[in-house]
């Protein structure tokens, strides 16, 4: 689940697989208002990424990096 904020930087709630906990992990910056994502693996490497809207600040495109594990 991804949580998008005003002036603070959005939110990525990951699951444990239980349904029932979620760690969080903020991403960008604290600029604008996000207000509208789409995930999709945009550069081909397997892994989502996030395109945001956001008003106020420029849009912007964050690509999955490495995952531990992978090899990658």
């Amino acid at each position: 689940m991804i949580v998008g904020h005003v002036e603070a930087p959005s939110t990525l709630y990951v699951s444990d697989g239980s349904g029932r906990h979620y760690t969080p992990v903020q991403f960008g910056d604290a600029k604008g208002t996000m207000y509208g994502f789409a995930i999709a693996d945009l550069d081909g490497d397997g892994r989502p990424d996030i395109a945001a809207a956001r008003s106020d600040a420029p849009n912007v495109v964050y690509l999955a990096g490495p995952q531990a594990g992978r090899g990658q």
